[in-house]
């Protein structure tokens, strides 16, 4: 199936004047496994022959945006190598977001935007064929992505019975079935000949877990937003809201939860992970919404949400997604540090 869908896609290329594009063989191309791309492509025309990293996602939102031009950035700076973004729907809002970043995609009706040494083409306005049964096949729930972090915030949680995982990533024990079944039909886990699981690249599932927790993971854990009542300063808030995290009120995320574990970031906004019963904290935080507020609260699930390394704070896992989020340089970069310091070694143990 994904042969199928990446030749469609290099039939839109080779329908361009002048040029003659190719798929390029895995062990060919010097790049290691675990890059957390699909394939790569070779692109010739008449000026130049470039090759191009591509990463496919059955669809994208704006939500998304900012997490996939993180990802195919730091690809293209670490191999040296075009990223390609590959996607089947891209609508006009996007396109345009896309090329204000320079990012350069390609969808399944042949609407794109390359701007390399071998090719300039922008396309627009084309209809794209619908091809329900393959959205279905790539599309990921929620209730996926929590069992996805389990399985990425510590590698051997593969190998525990499925009672154990539902339990441990908050959902039913039929959901851990089918999730697993899902991650098998779309290529991120591979089942041994002893009938056991392994992850078929991390790299893979945890660019798709990064993505899907902006665009489904999140919105269904957000309570809602708060600003700050009262006097106090920052720093005594700041000293409140860790205070209330150590006595296990709640898990300090996002830019504060970086900032206390890279010592990297002023935090400007606040995140934090908690329990339903979340009302008491409201009052004890001088807290009241607003739809702007600097304070959100998301829903915990499971029962691995912290980091076992600092009392009171959320796993890099979920602080490194988290930051992806926002569209801004500082918070990016912080999150890289999150991910080359405590995340990309594999074994995560918390």
């Amino acid at each position: 199936m994904e042969q199928e869908i990446y030749e469609r896609f290099l039939g839109h290329l080779n329908a361009l004047p002048g040029i003659q594009a190719t798929s390029v063989a895995w062990n060919e191309s010097g790049m290691p496994k675990d890059v957390g791309a699909d394939g790569l492509f070779r692109v010739t025309s008449p000026l130049n022959t470039v090759e191009y990293l591509f990463d496919y996602k059955t669809r994208i939102s704006m939500a998304s945006v900012g997490v996939l031009t993180d990802k195919l950035r730091r690809v293209e700076a670490q191999f040296k190598i075009r990223p390609l973004l590959l996607t089947e729907r891209i609508s006009d809002d996007l396109a345009e977001a896309l090329r204000n970043q320079g990012i350069e995609y390609l969808d399944a009706g042949g609407n794109m935007y390359l701007n390399s040494p071998a090719i300039y083409a922008v396309i627009t306005g084309r209809r794209v064929p619908k091809d329900h049964n393959i959205e279905k096949s790539k599309s990921l729930t929620a209730t996926d992505l929590m069992l996805m972090y389990v399985l990425l915030r510590e590698t051997k949680a593969i190998d525990l019975g499925y009672r154990e995982l539902a339990q441990k990533s908050g959902i039913s024990l039929g959901a851990v079935s089918n999730t697993f079944e899902t991650l098998l039909n779309t290529g991120y886990l591979e089942r041994l000949r002893n009938k056991t699981y392994q992850i078929a690249n991390y790299g893979k599932l945890l660019n798709r877990w990064d993505l899907g927790y902006a665009e489904a993971l999140r919105p269904k854990l957000f309570i809602g937003a708060f600003t700050f009542a009262g006097s106090r300063s920052i720093e005594e808030r700041i000293e409140k809201m860790q205070h209330l995290a150590e006595q296990g009120e709640c898990l300090i995320g996002g830019e504060l939860g970086a900032a206390l574990i890279t010592n990297y970031l002023r935090p400007q906004q606040f995140v934090l992970h908690v329990e339903e019963n979340y009302r008491a904290l409201v009052t004890k935080l001088l807290l009241r919404p607003a739809t702007n507020g600097e304070v959100v609260f998301l829903k915990s699930f499971g029962t691995d949400n912290s980091w076992q390394e600092r009392s009171g704070i959320a796993h890099p896992l979920l602080i490194y997604a988290e930051l992806l989020t926002q569209n801004d340089g500082r918070l990016r970069e912080t999150a890289n540090l999150l991910l080359d310091q405590y995340i990309q070694a594999k074994e995560i143990h918390a």
